[in-house]
């Protein structure tokens, strides 16, 4: 039974990218590129993507702009649909809060503040 577990754990998804022949790409290729893509969005400090079999989960480090997390979730939606893809996109979007200036910021992460814009 753990030699089943084990096997099955390391398994990398992949999906057959439309009128491409024989093509694929893995679950792990599509956050690679959900991630660079999101990057590439203005507002955006710092992007990560976790895929799974029917959706993208971008979570975003931003600059605080309110329009970012749908700008992100529009690049990405047309990253993949330049592949013949689609996948819903949610964002999760953190805005790393100011820290006092008569203070220096502390070593720890500062507080952030949350925003998660849902498309399907």
């Amino acid at each position: 039974m753990l030699i089943a577990a084990a096997l099955g754990a390391g398994r990398v998804r992949e999906v057959a990218l439309p009128d491409r022949d024989g093509l694929v790409v893995a679950d792990g290729d599509l956050a690679r590129l959900s991630s660079a893509t999101a990057n590439a969005v203005g507002g955006v400090l710092s992007a990560s993507t976790v895929a799974d079999p029917r959706r993208l989960t971008v979570t975003l480090s931003t600059t605080g702009a309110d329009r970012t997390p749908g700008d992100v979730e529009g690049a990405v939606t047309a990253a993949l649909g330049g592949l013949g893809l689609a996948r819903q996109v949610r964002v999760v979007s953190r805005t790393p809060a100011a820290a006092p200036s008569s203070r220096p910021a502390p070593s720890t992460t500062a507080p952030t503040t949350t925003q998660e814009v849902h498309h399907a």
